[in-house]
C-alpha cells in the first residue's frame, strides 16, 4: 500500500511541472503570431511580412506591354442543324448536296460531308456531329 501511495505522489508531481514542449521559448513569446488576433499583426511580424512584400509587387494597373483582347463568336458559328441522329437522306433534303464528299473511313464506318459553312459527320448513315467553318 506504501508503493502505490508513492507511486501516486510521484505521478503528482510530474503532472505539476510545467510542460514546455507545447509552449514558445521565453525569447520567441513576444514575436510569436500564433495567439495574437489578426488586427494585432504588425509589419515587422513574420506573418504579414511576406504578404507585405507580395502587395509591392502587384501592379495597381493592368500592364501595357499586352494588349488585351476579346473573343467574339459570331452568331453564323453556332449550327444546330442537322441534328444528332438525323439520316442521310434527311440532311440532302435539307442542305442539298455537300461541296465534298469524303468517303467513309474506319470500322465503325465515319463519312464527312463539307458544306460551305458547315462539316457533318456521319457514322453510318446518321449524323454524329456538324462543325461550324
Amino acid at each position: 500500500m506504501t508503493n502505490m501511495r508513492l507511486i501516486f505522489i510521484c505521478c503528482l508531481f510530474l503532472l505539476s511541472l510545467p510542460c514546455s514542449a507545447n509552449r514558445p521559448a521565453e525569447a520567441d513569446a513576444d514575436t510569436n503570431t500564433s495567439t495574437q488576433h489578426p488586427s494585432e499583426y504588425s509589419p515587422q511580424s513574420n506573418i504579414a511580412a511576406p504578404v507585405a512584400q507580395q502587395a509591392d509587387s502587384i501592379p495597381d494597373q493592368p500592364s501595357t506591354d499586352v494588349p488585351a483582347t476579346s473573343l467574339t463568336i459570331p452568331k453564323t458559328a453556332i449550327i444546330s442543324f442537322p441534328i444528332r441522329g438525323m439520316s442521310m437522306e434527311k440532311v440532302l433534303s435539307e442542305l442539298g448536296q455537300p461541296s465534298t464528299r469524303f468517303p467513309a473511313v474506319g470500322k465503325p464506318p465515319i463519312t464527312r460531308w463539307v458544306y460551305p459553312d458547315r462539316t457533318v459527320f456521319f457514322e453510318y448513315s446518321h449524323v454524329i456531329h456538324v462543325v461550324a467553318k
